[in-house]
């Protein structure tokens, strides 16, 4: 009997973590970003699914595989390359 409590209460427990986990997450914005070439930033909102590049400078080359934003490439719905960058890479958006 002690054993089925246990581990019932344990299933009730992680239940009640996975479930506020879930309600603290929910309706939050995700904001992806960091350095794509010396001086050069890239961002992205999950919201609008926007990529905004900005900066001085040229965006660094990568590889396909190897774009800071690859993981959400099926995301993006919108490019914005602002005033002062002076370069993309070959395979940036493909």
């Amino acid at each position: 009997m002690k054993i089925t409590l246990k581990r019932i209460l344990s299933i009730m427990l992680a239940a009640a973590v996975a479930f506020s986990f879930g309600s603290l997450f929910a309706g939050a914005s995700l904001s992806y970003g960091g350095p794509c070439g010396d001086g050069v930033t890239w961002s992205f909102d999950d919201d609008t699914g926007a990529v905004v590049i900005s900066g001085t400078g040229a965006m660094d080359e990568y590889a396909i595989m190897y774009r800071p934003w690859h993981n959400i490439c099926s995301e993006i719905k919108s490019v914005s390359i602002e005033s002062g960058v002076t370069g993309i890479c070959d395979f940036a958006f493909y």
